[in-house]
């Protein structure tokens, strides 16, 4: 029993358009993306794919000795978007400094939303995904089976969207044109 990780993504996107954001972009450490099953950057690289080049932003995604302020700011710097789509802000405590740091306002956004974070994300629904999880034994207990399954099946739970005020475009402002276009 897992979270819909490649809802995730598309979810938080999506999200983000409403609100008005059209330069969306995605910062992930290699090592956060392979516990996604890399679902997380197929998701978005999915997505990009549909968008026109004014609005595509290249993703970030480096190793995890690589990952931390320096990385992000020079990233964002470059591809200039208006949010930033992260695993969660556990994972990158040091991003609001970034951000406040930067010569123009970039939201966040996070795929594992904690209760108390100051911004919009995907909830996950642990209780959830636990309360399917005791399903799921209990019911192979019943069934009298045990051991690893020859055919194991996967149980997706899709995130819900938490909305944050402090995730929210500039009014009035137009999209960022990427540095070099």
């Amino acid at each position: 029993v897992v979270h819909h990780h490649y809802q995730g993504i598309r979810t938080a996107f999506q999200m983000c358009r409403e609100k008005g954001f059209r330069r969306i972009g995605f910062a992930l450490s290699s090592e956060s993306d392979l516990r996604s099953s890399r679902l997380w950057s197929s998701g978005y690289l999915g997505i990009q794919h549909l968008l026109p080049d004014s609005e595509k932003v290249a993703m970030l995604l480096t190793s995890h000795e690589q990952w931390g302020p320096e990385a992000m700011r020079k990233w964002i710097m470059r591809e200039r978007p208006d949010v930033v789509i992260i695993h969660a802000l556990g994972y990158f405590p040091g991003i609001r400094n970034v951000l406040k740091s930067l010569p123009f306002k970039v939201s966040c956004a996070v795929l594992d939303r904690e209760p108390d974070d100051p911004c919009s994300g995907i909830d996950q629904q642990f209780g959830l995904s636990g309360k399917m999880l005791v399903d799921l034994l209990s019911a192979q207990i019943r069934h009298n089976e045990r051991g690893i399954p020859g055919t194991p099946i996967l149980s997706m739970v899709d995130g819900v969207w938490v909305d944050h005020p402090a995730t929210r475009p500039e009014s009035g402002a137009k999209p960022r044109a990427r540095a070099g276009r």
